[in-house]
């Protein structure tokens, strides 16, 4: 390729350009420099061409980009920081609903309030709150049904057992007075399923109670009075072992339901010539009230299956509705108690040791 003495200058030499560049932008190598060369041919024929050092050029790239990339390595984590303290402080009302929910009761199903709540999530709020007033609809117009049924059962069953009791005045060869003896056990059980099913209803209905201060000790001593010709009609020693007393915050109707059932529960499982023994402690973790017999005791993988209604425990032969434990699980988690199950002796795993805990007991 010939050359020619052109001029190109770089700032301090002048530069060969080899003949017959075209016009325009190129980069072109001369010596050990790589340049950026822009030729233009004026209307005279001379052409003009102006250099850069591709080095300086990069140069002013770096620039540019340092320039540009130094404000978002800073700005990315104060960014992370800001998300990190802003999002959980934007969830705060999230977390709240949260905890709510999960540490409610399972008769507890009042819409969930909550402020601040995020646009975002608010329609799902709305939608849990849709579906909490359906299912308090639906588990109200169940327990209304049980205890409309049950308070239309109770009549006419007091009405055959009195009739029952007429007939056994009678005259009666002995096989009819078998028969009709079989037919009265048969009434007095539906009669206490009835009467079971209704205290059941009212014990999951936690509208209309009055919650007051009531004496542990005095209601306990109501509910042995109650149940005490049962305990004497099978020998059972039964009685309170402390004189410990405390006041509860509870419904005192609500109350004498959960110790009488308590009570009667083990009446029924307790042997005859059997002993049983009703005790209060108040500890550090709340107020006990404890149900020891010398009875069969439950297994303990039952334990949690007992206070589901209905349940009975097969083999046994106790009559019973399988409902008085459950009544009393549904009233402890009312009045804000624990009932936990355990053995007399452990040893054998006999007896069942039943044990309330009043986790927030009013003090005297």
């Amino acid at each position: 390729m010939q050359q020619v003495r052109g001029t190109g200058y770089d700032g301090e030499n002048y530069l060969d350009l080899p003949v017959g560049i075209a016009d325009g932008i190129q980069t072109r190598k001369l010596g050990s420099t790589s340049y950026r060369v822009y030729i233009q041919t004026i209307s005279t024929g001379e052409r003009i061409s102006i250099l850069q050092a591709t080095s300086f050029r990069d140069e002013i790239a770096q620039d540019s980009a340092l320039r540009t990339v130094t404000p978002l390595l800073i700005l990315v984590p104060i960014l992370i920081l800001l998300v990190g303290i802003l999002i959980p402080h934007m969830l705060k009302a999230v977390t709240k609903i949260t905890a709510d929910i999960t540490h409610r009761g399972i008769n507890q199903l009042h819409p969930i309030t909550a402020e601040n709540i995020p646009d975002e999530i608010q329609p799902f709020v709305d939608g849990i709150n849709h579906l909490l007033i359906k299912i308090a609809q639906s588990m109200s117009l169940q327990r209304r049904f049980i205890a409309d049924a049950a308070h239309e059962l109770r009549s006419p069953l007091a009405a055959l057992l009195l009739q029952a009791e007429h007939l056994g005045n009678a005259d009666l060869p002995e096989t009819a007075q078998a028969r009709l003896a079989t037919l009265r056990l048969g009434i007095e059980r539906s009669s206490l399923l009835v009467t079971q099913l209704l205290a059941l209803a009212r014990a999951q209905s936690d509208s209309g109670k009055k919650i007051e201060e009531c004496s542990l000790l005095k209601v306990i001593r109501v509910a042995l009075e109650d149940l005490l010709p049962l305990a004497e009609a099978k020998n059972i020693d039964i009685g309170i072992i402390t004189d410990t007393d405390s006041m509860v915050l509870a419904n005192d109707i609500s109350l004498l339901t959960l110790l009488r059932n308590l009570v009667d529960n083990a009446i029924r499982y307790t042997p005859w010539g059997g002993k049983i023994d009703l005790s209060i402690q108040l500890t550090t973790t709340g107020l006990l009230f404890k149900v020891e017999d010398n009875g069969p005791g439950i297994p303990l993988q039952k334990h949690k299956r007992v206070f589901e209604p209905f349940y009975r425990i097969a083999g046994q032969g106790k009559t019973g509705s399988g409902l008085g434990l459950s009544i009393s699980h549904v009233i402890a988690e009312q009045i804000g108690a624990k009932i936990t199950l355990g053995f007399t002796d452990s040893a054998s795993q006999t007896g069942l040791a039943v044990t309330v805990t009043f986790l927030s007991p009013s003090r005297n």
